[in-house]
């Protein structure tokens, strides 16, 4: 039995947020808030450069849970 994929909620508390602070704490930029890394993760899902970084997160995490080739798994 697979375990259900978290909501986007979820993931961004269990997953996101500790990774971006991390991310920060070792004196990097996380991609949603690089403003060249976001400009090309927003081409490729066709949204605007300035897409909002949460916005544009979540657009990632739906499209990667919503295809067919999605084979998460959690727990």
């Amino acid at each position: 039995m697979s375990e259900v994929a978290p909501t986007f909620s979820e993931w961004w508390r269990l997953y996101g947020e500790p990774y971006e602070r991390a991310v920060i704490e070792a004196g990097g930029t996380p991609w949603p808030l690089d403003p060249a890394k976001r400009a090309v993760t927003a081409d490729k899902l066709g949204l605007p450069a300035d897409t909002n970084p949460m916005e544009l997160r979540r657009a990632l995490w739906e499209r990667q849970h919503t295809t067919p080739r999605s084979r998460h798994t959690y727990g």
